[in-house]
């Protein structure tokens, strides 16, 4: 098997990473048994290093460090970036078993011309040239009409080398499709859904939350982006944080329910600010006095942000469904079970420590 590049990173040394392939994790677990534990706790006392501690470590990192490699090798990927590895000595009944965790993301690295780009002796080689000239020629049709047919041939190169550029202009073109479907043949469209799923996979996380959140805010895609925002695990707490603060609550509490394929301190902190934000929205709707009649007294009434006039003891808009904050009874329950994550979250950073 060719040996990857690692690093602890997001980047290598002078590389760079054209094609993300996803996150790639290990999990390694063995026992150590009662007398090695014994023989350990000797050794730690006396200020001495454990050999049997050291060498199951060792051990087992080797072991973690083959599988991780071994899946990124079968995505395609010769590289790992963010390595991350963590170790737990798990402990009862007079046992113990030691936990590596490895965890990173795997993607294919172009290592850069050594040369300087103003050097003389720096050469351009005919591949490179062809594939500048195909993507920008992909470039060109995504960024005309939007009725442009995107041929076989754009994707067998988009798929090739699925550059960062191709991101947005790409995504805005899935949505027009898929939004749009009745002005295309089915067999483009289900052409384009495969392609793009295979894309989406590859490319870099970040460039692609940044690109179909950005749908959320269109009416006409909301509802297809909350689909690929489950499909391909892109709940992002910073960016749904966002949606909120920009007045995009629905969208917004319609994303907690999704999972992400793992979770870091820092996101189990924007996950807070996520709950503290719903808990202070402002009201849209209102309560005022109105007159229904002529000779009616005046009563006072719930109105909700579309106008809807209810009696005031109503929680729940009887037209649309929403209460004074704009939130539907589904809402309240995404929110109540995103709540409940977030603590078992906190608990296990908790217990981790």
């Amino acid at each position: 098997m060719k040996k990857l590049f690692i690093s602890t990173t997001d980047n290598i040394d002078n590389g760079t990473a054209i094609a993300y392939y996803g996150v790639v994790t290990s999990h390694i677990v063995a026992g150590t048994g009662f007398l090695s534990d014994f023989v350990a706790s000797v050794s730690d006392f006396f200020g001495g290093r454990s050999g049997s501690y050291r060498k199951q470590l060792e051990s087992l990192y080797e072991d973690a460090m083959e599988v991780i490699s071994d899946k990124a090798h079968k995505l395609g990927a010769n590289a790992i970036l963010g390595l991350k590895i963590d170790i737990e000595n798990i402990s009862g009944k007079g046992m113990s078993m030691f936990m590596i965790t490895a965890i990173g993301t795997a993607a294919k690295i172009e290592i850069k011309d050594a040369f300087k780009n103003d050097s003389p002796n720096k050469t351009i080689t005919s591949t490179l040239l062809l594939d500048e000239i195909a993507k920008r020629a992909i470039m060109k049709t995504l960024s005309e009409n939007v009725n442009n047919i995107l041929p076989s041939k754009a994707w067998d190169t988009i798929l090739k080398s699925p550059d960062d550029e191709y991101i947005i202009p790409l995504t805005k073109r899935y949505f027009q499709v898929i939004t749009h479907a009745i002005e295309y043949q089915a067999s483009y469209i289900d052409n384009f859904e495969k392609n793009y799923d295979q894309f989406a996979l590859m490319s870099n996380r970040s460039f692609l939350i940044k690109a179909i959140y950005k749908e959320l805010e269109d009416n006409n895609t909301y509802h297809n982006a909350i689909k690929c925002i489950n499909k391909y695990q892109l709940f992002d707490a910073k960016a749904i944080l966002e949606l909120i603060k920009n007045g995009f609550v629905k969208q917004a509490v319609s994303l907690l329910n999704i999972e992400q394929p793992y979770y870091s301190n820092e996101d189990l902190q924007y996950m807070k600010l996520i709950i503290d934000n719903l808990e202070h929205l402002p009201d849209v709707g209102k309560r005022e006095i109105v007159k229904t009649g002529i000779f009616s007294k005046d009563s006072e009434k719930y109105i909700c942000q579309h106008g809807h006039k209810n009696d005031i003891d109503i929680e729940f808009c009887k037209e649309c469904g929403e209460n004074i904050k704009g939130l539907e009874r589904i809402d309240l329950k995404n929110i109540e079970a995103f709540k409940q994550k977030v603590t078992v979250l906190g608990d296990l950073f908790t217990d981790n420590r």
